[in-house]
């Protein structure tokens, strides 16, 4: 009895002093919000991962919010948050808008990271300078860096994608397409074999339906791509073709982009197109995986069509229409950057160089928590439980936004060799001709503000050829990039072009 009384006034003595350390702890942890894109909506299982997150890196002192918004919603988001000098300490910047590196370094978002990096940084550093050692230039601007690029395949394939399950069902011909023609007879036939599926779904927000950041192809053949550099402009704008690097070209005047959307509207017109594209907020793939489409094209990493299907959770096939150089959109794409007013800094330095050389947090951050949300195949990749799907998944998201991609676990139906072979790749592709030229977008914030005004008011409708009178449109289109001020970008960055070419070996 008398060791019973002891014991409970041990325990009452004992555990409150131990509940007030572990609260102690938790105070003396520093949080810090990290904030970036969903590829789909925000998978429910996000704070047991969080939790899992912060596990690792209680060490360090620091505490994690992740803050995970709709891609769609991010590029309207983010400005709105930075204005209002919401809490953000790591955020991601993302292709689109007003949320690509260039526009948010022109809208003085980003900090100077300078010092904090030489000082904080080792763990980046190493990540960098073992794979991509000169990719920080891109980043660097007057010798400030803003940004760390983030750490996945810089070789962009560019794919046309399409659901396996209607391609065999059908027995319909794919894999050898040669042109758009091809594609567009394969169009007809799902129109007529699938009516309520929409043929061809555009990228989000109507950007382009079948051209790219980094070559297009219309009207020619796949085979002979045209390839670009938007010179780390999100999309193409001031452009300059690889045959031709150091003159400066407004993209929308050229011939090939206004082929394109009459071609477009050719498409749509035949009901060939996604009729709701111009205004879809939703990425490609979550419109196919409702069961509203048929295929899209997009950039992607090799092993796509596994990861299509796991995001679609339909059987994707897919045609690799051509591998892309390593150019300077790449390197900016995915940028992580610290808002210019946030009061942790260096935590989310430190933070970041943690979630680069860990392979629990990229795995947390990519694929959830394993056992609920993936598990070990025997061949050394990984899958879903049973049980459990694309659709009732509690987490999954996708392996190029989190953490290195390098250190992520290989998803099943690619070869366990997946992220070696990615390695490779990469370190013998063809960087552009103008690879580190890094933009100073300063005396620019004005017209590139008006200027990506008018593109939102006129290229969802010509690219996804929702436009019913294109020439008209398109000669509209032109005078207000011209009103806007597109002369006077052309002319600087030209300038600016010009002047690094001179310091270059």
């Amino acid at each position: 009895m008398k060791k019973s009384i002891i014991c409970l006034l041990f325990l009452a003595i004992v555990l409150p002093a131990f509940a007030a350390g572990n609260n102690q702890a938790a105070a003396n942890l520093t949080e810090i919000v990290v904030v970036g894109p969903s590829m789909g909506p925000v998978p429910r299982g996000l704070p047991e991962v969080q939790d899992e997150v912060n596990k690792i890196v209680a060490p360090l002192g620091i505490k994690v919010k992740f803050n995970i918004i709709e891609t769609a919603a991010y590029p309207t988001n983010i400005p709105l948050m930075m204005a209002s000098q919401e809490k953000m300490d790591l955020v991601l910047s993302n292709p689109r808008a007003a949320t690509n590196f260039t526009a948010m370094l022109a809208q003085n978002m980003l900090m100077d990271i300078t010092d904090i990096y030489a000082k904080y940084g080792s763990d980046i550093k190493s990540v960098v300078d073992n794979l991509f050692p000169g990719y920080l230039d891109a980043t660097t601007l007057n010798g400030k860096l803003y940004g760390i690029p983030g750490i996945y395949n810089m070789v962009n394939n560019y794919y046309y994608f399409a659901r396996g399950d209607i391609i065999d069902k059908y027995n319909l011909s794919f894999g050898n397409l040669k042109d758009m023609k091809d594609v567009e007879a394969l169009l007809e036939q799902v129109k007529q074999l699938e009516p309520t599926l929409a043929p061809l779904v555009p990228n989000q927000n109507g950007h382009w339906a079948f051209t790219q950041q980094t070559g297009f192809y219309y009207p020619v053949s796949f085979a002979n791509s045209i390839y670009i550099d938007t010179l780390g402009y999100a999309d193409p704008l001031f452009v300059v073709l690889f045959s031709d690097p150091y003159k400066v070209l407004n993209w929308y005047k050229l011939d090939q982009v206004k082929q394109y959307f009459l071609y477009a509207h050719d498409l749509y017109t035949k009901g060939l197109v996604y009729k709701d594209g111009a205004i879809m907020q939703e990425m490609s793939e979550e419109i196919v995986k409702a069961n509203k489409g048929f295929s899209w094209f997009i950039n992607s990493e090799i092993g796509a069509e596994t990861a299509k299907s796991a995001q679609t959770g339909y059987p994707i096939k897919a045609q690799l229409l051509y591998s892309s150089p390593v150019n300077n959109t790449n390197l900016k794409k995915f940028a992580w950057t610290v808002p210019v007013y946030s009061k942790n800094p260096i935590q989310a330095i430190q933070f970041l160089g943690k979630s680069l050389t860990s392979s629990e947090i990229t795995n947390l951050l990519d694929w959830g928590i394993e056992g609920r949300d993936y598990v070990a195949r025997p061949d050394g990749t990984i899958g879903y439980p049973s049980g459990v799907n694309a659709q009732n998944v509690p987490y999954h998201s996708v392996d190029f936004l989190w953490g290195s991609q390098y250190l992520a676990k290989v998803w099943e139906g690619n070869p366990a060799t997946l992220r070696q072979d990615a390695l490779k790749l990469n370190k013998v592709a063809i960087p552009s001709p103008v690879l580190g030229f890094a933009l100073d977008p300063t005396p620019l914030q004005n017209e590139l503000a008006a200027i990506t005004g008018v593109i939102a008011q006129y290229q969802p409708g010509l690219a996804t050829g929702s436009t019913v009178d294109v020439e008209g449109e398109y000669a509209k289109f032109i005078a207000a990039l011209d009103n806007a001020g597109m002369p006077k970008v052309i002319n600087t960055v030209q300038q600016q072009l010009d002047d690094w070419r001179k310091t270059q070996k």
